[in-house]
């Protein structure tokens, strides 16, 4: 008998964890996924144009912009938490690129290259966190 009610308040135990989980996580976001997506896609690309420095501004302030409305987006929900820091320093990186190119000095190849590339390395994490979400 105290088998069979140990049994029953351990299962009680986890379900209510199961369901404590489901209540008060953020749940799976197509919005954030399109946002980090986007700006992954874009900063794949961005290696393409670093030789224009006019087309790279225009993508540096393109990934920006898009970084500040993903973190503007995100900052707000419920139970969000772990998204929160991803975002905030995505638009750290982002902003620190474009404001490279604002600053009127000449931007290398090489550098550009090198933020695209951290650029997207971190957009593949931060992908990889939303795509965990619960759906």
């Amino acid at each position: 008998m105290k088998r069979i009610l140990l049994a029953v308040a351990v299962a009680f135990g986890l379900s209510s964890c199961a369901v404590y989980d489901a209540y008060f996580m953020a749940k799976f976001d197509p919005n954030e996924y399109q946002y980090i997506t986007r700006i992954r896609t874009h900063a794949e690309l961005g290696n393409s144009v670093c030789d224009n420095a006019v087309e790279a501004q225009e993508q540096a302030k393109y990934l920006w912009m898009t970084a500040r409305e993903f973190k503007n987006y995100a900052e707000d929900l419920p139970h969000n938490e772990k998204t929160i820091p991803l975002t905030e320093s995505l638009n750290t990186l982002t902003e620190e690129f474009y404001k490279r190119y604002q600053s009127g000095d000449k931007v290398s190849s090489y550098y550009c290259k090198a933020k695209f590339t951290a650029i997207n390395e971190s957009s593949i994490n931060i992908q990889k966190v939303i795509g965990a979400k619960p759906r």
